[in-house]
């Protein structure tokens, strides 16, 4: 029995949402919306997220916007699966704080330097966003290197903060960077392909991209 509703984009941030999802074991159904089409800017959906973004979750609890809050709630209801520590507590006011890095962070920067022209009609201005982004997301990266060089997760263990990092690194292959240096990230990536949750999430993007 379904048990959410998400509206998602083939790859968009949504995939985060669906990772955890998998992870967390619950019961969804995807509605798959075409941003180039510019549909989650029509009536109906922006009765859904006034802000026109996507993901949204519906949940019996109500409707949930922006990944950080979606990914609280869904660790919330799969407590034992410990996909979050408790964001309120001392072990998880550190992975509050690299929830948002991640989703305020660099991920405004990824945006900026794949589809600039969401900042701006402008094309020379939009080549300089792009190009400014791209120089500022290396020293990001190199955090993150830094971070993941153990080879182990972003915590002791497998989380939904991985799913956020798996989603940065494959936006990130879409565009100018030279990746080449991140290899403890590309290891990383390689290896969420491997965890069947995320191989699920993939799938389900790739039907919905279809």
């Amino acid at each position: 029995m379904t048990e959410v509703t998400l509206y998602a984009a083939p790859r968009a941030c949504s995939l985060v949402t669906l990772i955890a999802l998998e992870a967390a074991g619950i019961a969804y159904r995807a509605i798959w919306l075409n941003l180039v089409a510019r549909e989650q800017r029509e009536p109906g959906y922006l009765a859904v997220n006034p802000r026109g973004k996507v993901p949204v979750l519906v949940t019996p609890q109500g409707t949930i916007t922006e990944n950080a809050a979606i990914l609280a709630w869904i660790a919330g209801r799969a407590p034992k699966k410990r996909l979050l520590p408790d964001l309120g507590t001392a072990e998880g006011v550190p992975v509050l704080s690299d929830l948002a890095w991640f989703s305020s962070g660099i991920h405004p920067l990824l945006t900026r330097m794949l589809v600039p022209q969401r900042i701006t009609d402008d094309a020379e201005c939009q080549r300089l966003v792009a190009e400014y982004a791209a120089k500022l997301l290396p020293d990001e990266f190199a955090l993150i290197e830094e971070r993941l060089s153990g080879g182990g997760w972003w915590l002791d263990q497998w989380s939904l903060l991985d799913g956020y990092l798996f989603w940065i690194w494959n936006r990130a292959m879409a565009g100018p960077l030279d990746l080449s240096p991140y290899r403890a990230f590309a290891d990383h990536a390689r290896r969420m392909l491997q965890e069947p949750p995320v191989a699920r999430a993939v799938e389900a993007e790739r039907r919905g991209a279809n």
